[in-house]
């Protein structure tokens, strides 16, 4: 069997398996007589208004180049982890950052998940080679160290055993 015709076989055998189910329709809303009553001038909330994303991406780039006490990488993980979840508030988010990342990422998860996550992924390799190379040095320095110390004992021990030696034979013999 050709590739072609497997693939048409198995999504004849998923549309078999799975039918197609038609969503609900949604329910219609009664319509009330308007009353003439002055519109009120509402304030706007933080949550109706329009996230401000300019320049985000710049921001972004500046802290993962930035080695400070921010932690980037703990709010866009919080982030990727609720992006589906509903009835979250502000409290709930780690950082005001994290809520504000939650909010434009949740109108544009694309972007997050194509531009923002792997960025933060990288870094966060980075990170982790750096700290074993850290690592790799430091260790190749205690070894050093002892390899140096052995080294210099070994050279104290086999400068005494000829110094004896040669007490030995300059020593007369007796015959």
């Amino acid at each position: 069997m050709e590739a072609e015709q497997a693939k048409d076989l198995a999504w004849k055998n998923t549309v078999e398996a799975f039918p197609y189910v038609a969503p609900p329709k949604p329910k219609k809303k009664k319509k009330v007589a308007a009353k003439a009553v002055l519109p009120i001038k509402a304030e706007k909330t933080e949550e109706d208004e329009e996230p401000d994303s300019e320049g985000l991406e710049e921001e972004i780039e500046k802290f993962l180049k930035d080695d400070g006490s921010v932690m980037l990488e703990d709010d866009v993980e919080w982030v990727y982890l609720h992006l589906s979840a509903r009835n979250l508030s502000p409290s709930d988010a780690p950082s005001p950052g994290a809520w504000s990342l939650h909010s434009v990422a949740k109108k544009d998860k694309r972007w997050f998940l194509k531009d923002i996550v792997p960025k933060i992924r990288h870094k966060k390799e980075d990170d982790d080679q750096k700290n074993m190379r850290v690592a790799e040095e430091k260790s190749i320095k205690q070894r050093q160290g002892i390899l140096e110390s052995v080294l210099k004992r070994s050279k104290g021990n086999v400068l005494e055993s000829i110094q004896t030696r040669l007490a030995v034979d300059s020593t007369p013999q007796s015959r």
